[in-house]
């Protein structure tokens, strides 16, 4: 038999996926999401399916920084009237994913003898 029709027989690969690498991939996308409607809320181009779809992936979120920072963000650009004001949420939002892109420190409370 050959080895493709082996693979066809067993059936397509399973990949075990841990419940904290699901919830990883989550966060991940969440932050590109959010990323991509805070530069179109600073060149006042935001359009309703992109907020949708964010509030979507967020609410997928376990409670936690990011989904609050996104709820606010998306309560607050509802009532935002002007391009300035628009412009400043999607500025304090990249502020924001900038913020948790930057990785934690290995070993940052470890303490030795000497200090």
């Amino acid at each position: 038999m050959h080895v493709c029709q082996v693979a066809c027989v067993m059936g397509p690969p399973r990949v075990l996926i841990s419940e904290r690498d699901m919830q990883r991939e989550c966060d991940l996308s969440v932050r590109f999401q959010a990323f991509a409607v805070a530069m179109s809320a600073k060149a006042d181009m935001v359009q309703r399916a992109e907020l949708e779809k964010l509030k979507r992936m967020a609410d997928q979120l376990g409670d936690g920084p990011l989904k609050r920072a996104v709820t606010t963000f998306l309560s607050q650009l509802r009532s935002a009237v002007d391009h300035q004001s628009r412009a400043r949420l999607g500025h304090d939002l990249l502020t924001f994913i900038d913020a948790l892109n930057v990785p934690e420190v290995p070993h940052l409370n470890r303490r030795d003898i000497y200090g």
